[in-house]
Protein backbone atom coordinates (compact mmCIF):
# COMPACT_ATOMS: atom_id res chain seq x y z
CA UNK A 1 0.00 0.00 0.00
CA UNK A 2 1.26 3.25 -0.93
CA UNK A 3 0.86 6.64 1.24
CA UNK A 4 1.85 9.90 0.44
CA UNK A 5 1.77 12.61 2.88
CA UNK A 6 1.73 16.14 2.31
CA UNK A 7 3.05 18.60 5.36
CA UNK A 8 0.39 19.93 7.69
CA UNK A 9 -1.24 23.44 6.96
CA UNK A 10 0.57 23.78 3.53
CA UNK A 11 -1.06 24.31 0.06
CA UNK A 12 0.26 22.18 -2.89
CA UNK A 13 -1.44 23.53 -6.21
CA UNK A 14 -1.60 20.78 -8.72
CA UNK A 15 -2.11 21.24 -13.07
CA UNK A 16 -3.82 17.64 -12.74
CA UNK A 17 -4.20 14.59 -10.17
CA UNK A 18 -3.98 10.90 -11.75
CA UNK A 19 -4.27 8.51 -8.68
CA UNK A 20 -5.18 5.20 -8.41
CA UNK A 21 -4.95 2.42 -6.23
CA UNK A 22 -6.95 -1.27 -6.69
CA UNK A 23 -9.91 -3.05 -4.71
CA UNK A 24 -7.90 -3.91 -1.01
CA UNK A 25 -5.08 -1.95 -1.61
CA UNK A 26 -5.95 1.83 -1.46
CA UNK A 27 -3.21 4.68 -1.69
CA UNK A 28 -3.66 6.62 1.20
CA UNK A 29 -2.93 10.47 1.26
CA UNK A 30 -2.87 12.51 4.15
CA UNK A 31 -1.65 14.90 6.39
CA UNK A 32 1.63 15.18 8.14
CA UNK A 33 -0.28 16.04 11.51
CA UNK A 34 -3.17 13.79 12.59
CA UNK A 35 -6.22 16.48 12.74
CA UNK A 36 -4.44 19.27 11.22
CA UNK A 37 -5.77 19.80 6.88
CA UNK A 38 -3.30 20.26 4.02
CA UNK A 39 -4.29 22.22 0.85
CA UNK A 40 -4.80 20.99 -2.29
CA UNK A 41 -5.43 23.28 -5.61
CA UNK A 42 -6.04 22.89 -8.95
CA UNK A 43 -5.01 25.38 -11.45
CA UNK A 44 -6.22 23.19 -14.88
CA UNK A 45 -6.03 19.74 -15.93
CA UNK A 46 -7.77 16.47 -15.08
CA UNK A 47 -8.84 15.31 -11.94
CA UNK A 48 -9.25 11.54 -12.35
CA UNK A 49 -8.88 8.92 -8.87
CA UNK A 50 -9.61 6.01 -7.58
CA UNK A 51 -9.62 3.86 -4.65
CA UNK A 52 -7.88 6.56 -2.68
CA UNK A 53 -8.17 6.48 1.57
CA UNK A 54 -8.29 10.17 2.17
CA UNK A 55 -7.45 11.87 5.63
CA UNK A 56 -6.92 15.69 7.00
CA UNK A 57 -7.39 16.83 3.33
CA UNK A 58 -8.74 20.35 1.95
CA UNK A 59 -9.21 20.18 -1.64
CA UNK A 60 -11.40 23.83 -2.04
CA UNK A 61 -14.23 22.03 -3.66
CA UNK A 62 -11.50 21.81 -6.92
CA UNK A 63 -11.41 17.46 -6.59
CA UNK A 64 -13.69 14.90 -6.99
CA UNK A 65 -13.42 11.31 -5.59
CA UNK A 66 -15.78 8.37 -5.96
CA UNK A 67 -17.52 5.52 -4.65
CA UNK A 68 -14.33 3.64 -4.72
CA UNK A 69 -12.55 5.66 -2.11
CA UNK A 70 -12.71 5.90 1.98
CA UNK A 71 -12.97 9.01 3.72
CA UNK A 72 -11.38 8.49 6.89
CA UNK A 73 -12.54 12.23 8.10
CA UNK A 74 -11.22 15.37 8.14
CA UNK A 75 -12.18 16.46 4.68
CA UNK A 76 -13.47 19.32 2.78
CA UNK A 77 -13.96 19.57 -1.10
CA UNK A 78 -13.85 15.82 -1.94
CA UNK A 79 -17.25 14.02 -3.14
CA UNK A 80 -17.63 10.75 -1.22
CA UNK A 81 -21.14 10.29 -2.76
CA UNK A 82 -22.74 9.14 -5.60
CA UNK A 83 -24.42 11.66 -7.69
CA UNK A 84 -28.05 12.27 -7.31
CA UNK A 85 -30.49 10.47 -9.71
CA UNK A 86 -33.03 12.89 -10.90
CA UNK A 87 -36.15 11.10 -12.38
CA UNK A 88 -38.85 12.31 -13.68
CA UNK A 89 -42.49 11.75 -14.60
CA UNK A 90 -42.16 13.32 -18.21
CA UNK A 91 -45.84 11.77 -19.38
CA UNK A 92 -47.18 9.09 -18.50
CA UNK A 93 -50.09 7.64 -21.39
CA UNK A 94 -51.18 4.09 -19.36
Amino acid sequence: MATITFTAGTTTTLESLTLSGNSGNLVTINSSSNGTRFLLRKSTGVVDVNYLDIKDSDAASAFFSNLTSTNSGNNTGWNFTAPAVVQSNFMQFF
